[in-house]
């Protein structure tokens, strides 16, 4: 939140009011949430399942309208697969 509100922010506002939005949804006193809360564990147990897997969570970020793609989302590794000079999570592939 201290981030978001740091002039040069540009979409701020957008930010601000769906966290706010979201916190409201709870009933634990807070003004923003920003993760989702639990754990809820799931055995991948196929290469499909964690296509699926890793899809969902790549596409997290453009679901909810804050990139236009997942590799455009900074902590992503989507930017690897597409030319690894555009992500900046780095990936060893092991063979």
């Amino acid at each position: 939140i201290k981030a978001i509100n740091e002039d040069g922010e540009s979409r701020r506002e957008s930010l601000l009011n769906k966290s706010s939005y979201a916190a409201k949804r709870i009933k634990r006193g807070v003004n923003y949430k920003v993760w989702q809360y639990g754990f809820h564990p799931i055995e991948l147990s196929s290469n499909k399942m964690m296509d699926q897997q890793r899809d969902y969570i790549r596409n997290n970020p453009v679901v909810e309208e804050f990139v236009h793609q997942p590799e455009q989302w900074v902590d992503s590794s989507a930017g690897f697969y597409i030319c690894e000079a555009e992500s900046l999570v780095r990936l060893e592939v092991i063979q």
